[in-house]
């Protein structure tokens, strides 16, 4: 197994709750980027920095990664919401999505393939302002 990305958010700025700096610095590493204006810096899970995306319609996408059919992943998050059934990782072949996970509300994650529910978690109990390692 190769490791093929990773990313501490380091390089988008130091000065927390505002917008990456400098403007356009996303576009060094990320191909797609949505509303890079209304992001925003914060204090990482351990140390250093994240970035929080405050609201819908914001995205970072990186090139093309890998053409293999499995691949592992392993990002943190901290969510502002348990409750709304929102999609916060998603995959695409080309343009059709592929897996994907959305917050399904009460605190569980529900696993997607295109808008198909494969399987959602029960007793996960997610709550906010807490940073999970998924």
């Amino acid at each position: 197994m190769a490791l093929l990305w990773i990313e501490g958010f380091e390089g988008i700025g130091t000065t927390t709750g505002s917008a990456p700096s400098p403007t356009n610095v996303l576009a060094r590493k990320y191909s797609v980027i949505a509303n890079e204006s209304s992001m925003r810096v914060q204090t990482g899970r351990l140390a250093g920095y994240c970035l929080n995306l405050t609201g819908a319609g914001q995205w970072v996408q990186p090139a093309t990664l890998t053409t293999n059919a499995t691949m592992v992943l392993g990002a943190a998050f901290k969510f502002t919401s348990v409750n709304a059934l929102v999609g916060f990782l998603n995959f695409y072949d080309g343009a059709t999505q592929g897996m994907n996970l959305y917050m399904a509300g009460g605190g569980e994650i529900s696993v997607r393939r295109g808008t198909t529910v494969l399987a959602t978690t029960s007793g996960l109990g997610l709550t906010v302002g807490a940073w999970y390692y998924i």
